[in-house]
C-alpha cells in the first residue's frame, strides 16, 4: 500500500472502528479502494468513449455497494464522475478532508 492508502485505511479504522469494530472498518476501507478503482475505470471509459449498457449496469452495482458500506460506516459518501479526481469521496465524522476544496476525504484508488 502507498502512503495516501495506509492513511485512508487509518482513518476509516479511527474514526469509524468504534462504531462498528476496528477489523469490520478496515475491512470495508479496503473494499472501498478496490471499488473506488473500479469506478475510476468507468469513469474513464464514460468520458473517453462512453459505456455500453452491461458496463452501465455494472458501474451502478459499484456506487451501489459503496453506498451500502458507507451505510454499514455510518458515514455520507459522493460519487464523482469526473475521471481526474477522486471517484468517491466520504463524509467522515470529524470533517476531516484531504482535498484542497475541503470537500470530503477522496478514497484512493
Amino acid at each position: 500500500m502507498n502512503k495516501a492508502q495506509v492513511e485512508f485505511v487509518t482513518r476509516i479504522v479511527t474514526e469509524c472502528g468504534p462504531g462498528v469494530g476496528t477489523e469490520q472498518a478496515g475491512d470495508a476501507a479496503l473494499r472501498l479502494m478496490q471499488l473506488a478503482r473500479k469506478a475510476q475505470r468507468y469513469n474513464l471509459l464514460h468520458c473517453n468513449v462512453g459505456l455500453t449498457p452491461k458496463q452501465e449496469k455494472a458501474s451502478e452495482k459499484v456506487d451501489q455497494e459503496v453506498s451500502d458500506i458507507a451505510q454499514t460506516l455510518g458515514i455520507k459518501v459522493k460519487s464523482q464522475g469526473d475521471p481526474r479526481g477522486y471517484a468517491i469521496r466520504v463524509y467522515l465524522p470529524s470533517g476531516m478532508s484531504n482535498s484542497f476544496a475541503g470537500d470530503g476525504y477522496g478514497v484512493p484508488a
